[in-house]
């Protein structure tokens, strides 16, 4: 169990980083091109790691359907958990990602029958409340959304969610390389039917100018640079490192366990959010991401 917690630990900071990292290319270059520049490039480290470890991808039908499935939901959660970074404000839309290790907890119990105890159930409903409040603003009215932002994080929180758990199996009987190599072509295959089906009209909407206050926004991405090209490029790496911890944290710990400890690290965007893009959230804000961090804490101390 140690060595799946501190492999899930690896994971959570390669994912931290990576978060606040697509925050800015995806205001720089676009969604898409992100999303994409992202899934490429880590493909290439996890094929080399995958031949180098021998893999032999001898999948049976059932475990190559699950991974195939389940890297086309996690394609869709790319580009939904992307796009909340662009629109923002990352101090809240990153949270509400972190919140995948909970709704993990869920997922765990309906598709693979793990049975967290009542203290983790109490922490999903706390996190499930913290991400309500982080996600609205007062109005004269009441309360409403604080923008799409919020939207597209809680649309890639459940989609990762049911993609986290899907593959445990067949990453016990096949391998974690094997799985993550082919789980993540499928993620590049299921990116690129999507682009071809809804082309100019996707890119339409996730260039859509960021609503005023949302941070770096610009109205439309700029060329990529040489500096961008970087980015993309440390973003690639962190993604790979992110998903080989968690490939291998899952395959000797709990599934629910795994995305808890693995998602944690968005929190790290919420500091960047407030320091590097100059977001100020209101006091219900402030109170749904503590709430969601103590959703979080809840569910880790009662792993323990």
């Amino acid at each position: 169990m140690s060595t799946g917690i501190a492999l899930s630990a690896l994971s959570s900071l390669a994912l931290g980083l990576s978060t606040v990292a697509l925050a800015i290319a995806a205001r720089r270059v676009g969604t898409v091109v992100a999303t994409a520049a992202t899934l490429l490039i880590a493909f290439v480290p996890l094929s080399v790691l995958a031949l180098a470890a021998g893999a032999e991808f001898a999948f049976p039908a059932r475990s190559l359907l699950v991974v195939v499935v389940a890297g086309a939901l996690v394609a869709v959660a790319y580009l939904a958990a992307i796009e909340s970074l662009r629109r923002g404000p990352v101090a809240v839309t990153s949270p509400i990602g972190s919140a995948t290790g909970a709704a993990t907890v869920a997922a765990a119990f309906v598709l693979l029958a793990e049975r967290p105890t009542a203290g983790q159930w109490a922490g999903c409903a706390v996190t499930a409340a913290g991400c309500v409040l982080a996600s609205v603003t007062r109005t004269g009215g009441g309360m409403r959304l604080i923008g799409l932002g919020p939207v597209y994080a809680l649309v890639g929180v459940v989609l990762g969610a049911i993609a986290n758990v899907a593959v445990r199996d067949p990453i016990r009987d096949v391998g974690p390389l094997d799985v993550i190599v082919v789980e993540r072509a499928a993620t590049i295959l299921a990116l690129a039917v999507v682009l071809v089906v809804f082309g100019a009209r996707l890119r339409r909407a996730l260039r859509t100018p960021v609503p005023a206050g949302a941070g770096l926004a610009a109205p439309e991405p700029r060329p990529i640079d040489r500096r961008a090209a970087g980015l993309l490029l440390i973003l690639g790496l962190l993604d790979a490192a992110a998903f080989v911890g968690f490939a291998y944290a899952i395959e000797v710990a709990p599934a629910w366990l795994v995305g808890v400890i693995s998602q944690s690290g968005r929190a790290l965007a919420v500091v960047a959010g407030v320091i590097l893009f100059g977001e100020r959230l209101e006091r219900l804000q402030w109170t749904g991401v503590g709430t969601l961090a103590l959703g979080l804490v809840l569910v880790s101390v009662t792993s323990a």
